[in-house]
């Protein structure tokens, strides 16, 4: 078996300030309170260093989590899109705009790499506003990681000014998938 991938600390911390802009600080507390493993103890000790290198399970764990106490699995799509709008200062979102959706997910999916250590994303354009997005290497993820990937997918493309017609997932991006083929349609 593959060795899992790691994520960097700020992808952990992204998602739990996003959870109390989403619902509340109520719910982000309860969520923090229960994260299983040593994970849970690192965020409930605040020893999350963003720039580290932290296990991918750690990210399955608050996922999961966050899932168990809303009983809604489509909150984690939502909490990859207000991630990844954080995460991008108000100056650049103005010049995002200028970029069409292509030229910016492939962009995005350079970083990629810099968010999850050993995996990788390679973007291709089918058609007229149709990119077929491949994400690979990603060895421990889960449908919840992969549910985080689409919301923050489809918040890059919102930046570029573009509207987001409709994803299919073509293959993979399912529990113990490494990789995930998405389609993804805008104007």
């Amino acid at each position: 078996m593959t060795d899992e991938i790691r994520t960097k600390g700020s992808n952990l911390l992204s998602t739990v300030a996003a959870l109390a802009t989403v619902r509340n600080a109520e719910l982000r507390d309860a969520v923090v309170r229960d994260v299983p493993g040593q994970g849970g103890e690192e965020l409930r000790h605040k020893s999350i260093i963003a720039a580290g290198w932290y296990p991918i399970a750690w990210q399955r764990d608050l996922l999961k989590t966050i899932v168990d106490h809303t009983n809604d699995a489509t909150i984690i799509r939502e909490l990859g899109r207000i991630s990844t709008r954080a995460t991008v200062p108000s100056i650049q979102r103005v010049f995002m705009k200028l970029i069409s959706p292509h030229t910016l997910i492939k962009q995005g999916g350079r970083l990629f790499s810099s968010y999850f250590e050993r995996a990788s994303i390679s973007v291709e354009n089918v058609d007229k506003q149709v990119e077929r997005i491949t994400w690979k290497d990603c060895f421990g993820f889960d449908k919840n990681c992969w549910r985080d990937q689409l919301g923050s997918t489809e918040e890059l493309v919102v930046l570029s000014g573009a509207k987001v017609l409709r994803t299919k997932i073509v293959s993979g991006g399912e529990n113990g998938d490494a990789a995930m083929v998405l389609d993804l349609a805008w104007r």
